[in-house]
């Protein structure tokens, strides 16, 4: 009995009520690595301009009753060195409108540029988006993600020399990124971009109504609005049904990539194969990548060209 009466003792001491425990693990394991909440005034903060370029500046109604109602949730995420913001510029901008002048947040931990604006994209990732804002964030992530690559690359092997392969394996897995993270892929995106480059341009020209107008079918329909950027050649009511024809080719006489190409005669069709059979044998030694904006546009315009000439001399099957 007085064994169990001492055991009943030690055990009686050693007990710890659950308000001591929770005491003791708010005193004695702080938070490790918790970022420090600041107070901005929104004076000072201004939005990032890639996150203006792609989402805009629009709050919605829902956000605004919410902020009205329950406040500010969330911390905003601001760069260091700029008080640009990478994630909350609705939140500032609601904040503003509902006289606010001060709101919490937290400094990124990073200066990197590149890896600022991906934090950009991330932050944004949940967002709902129109066409035009996944073609916009799917080309800013595929320049990021390549750009990135080679810097850590570079990093790892300084004394490197950075390799065609190096900058052609980062590129091909940038697409792979941005197509998967932008929901998008690459052909289409290359579509929408021909129609967002459009729009863009009318807007610089002031003709803000046709750019707009633009935008709307690229965000119905990806495939309607690239036809209509790319519609040619309409036939005027006095050519209404007859057929263009083709125009003549000239290839330039070396390969490698011609800077500059226009077209002129292929004199026979021995000259027309000839011709056709270089540029594939050349193209076939090619990765997409080798080739600039410029160039792809000049071999696009070769092949199609060339293709146009054989079968108005009827060797299309020559190839």
């Amino acid at each position: 009995m007085e064994n169990d009466e001492t055991t009943s003792e030690i055990f009686a001491e050693e007990i710890i009520e659950p308000s001591q425990i929770e005491e003791t693990a708010s005193t004695e394991l702080p938070t490790v690595g918790a970022p420090e909440i600041i107070q901005f005034k929104l004076s000072d903060l201004k939005n990032h301009p890639l996150s203006d370029s792609i989402y805009g500046t629009e709050v919605g109604d829902d956000l605004l009753d919410s902020i009205s109602t329950l406040g500010i949730l969330q911390p905003i995420l601001v760069v260091k060195d700029s008080h640009e913001i990478i994630s909350g510029n609705s939140r500032v901008k609601a904040a503003r409108s509902l006289g606010y002048e001060s709101i919490q947040g937290t400094y990124f931990g990073s200066t990197n540029t590149l890896e600022i604006q991906q934090a950009v994209l991330e932050s944004n990732s949940q967002r709902v988006k129109t066409n035009e804002q996944k073609v916009r964030e799917y080309n800013a992530r595929q320049t990021i993600e390549s750009e990135l690559a080679i810097q850590r690359k570079a990093a790892a092997n300084p004394d490197a020399k950075q390799s065609k392969v190096i900058v052609r394996e980062a590129k091909g897995k940038a697409r792979e990124k941005a197509a998967k993270k932008s929901g998008v892929s690459s052909n289409v995106a290359q579509k929408a971009s021909k129609v967002i480059e459009e729009a863009d341009r009318l807007k610089e020209e002031g003709k803000i109504e046709e750019s707009s107008e633009l935008l709307t079918v690229l965000n119905k329909s990806i495939n309607a609005a690239h036809k209509l950027v790319t519609k040619k050649d309409t036939p005027s009511e006095e050519g209404a049904g007859k057929p263009k024809a083709p125009e003549p080719v000239q290839l330039p006489v070396s390969i490698p990539v011609p800077v500059s190409y226009s077209a002129g005669p292929l004199d026979s069709q021995q000259e027309a194969v000839e011709a056709a059979h270089a540029v594939v044998r050349f193209l076939r030694t090619r990765d997409a990548s080798d080739f600039d904006e410029e160039h792809r546009e000049i071999w696009n315009q070769i092949a199609s060209d060339i293709v146009g000439r054989l079968r108005e001399l009827q060797l299309a099957d020559s190839i």
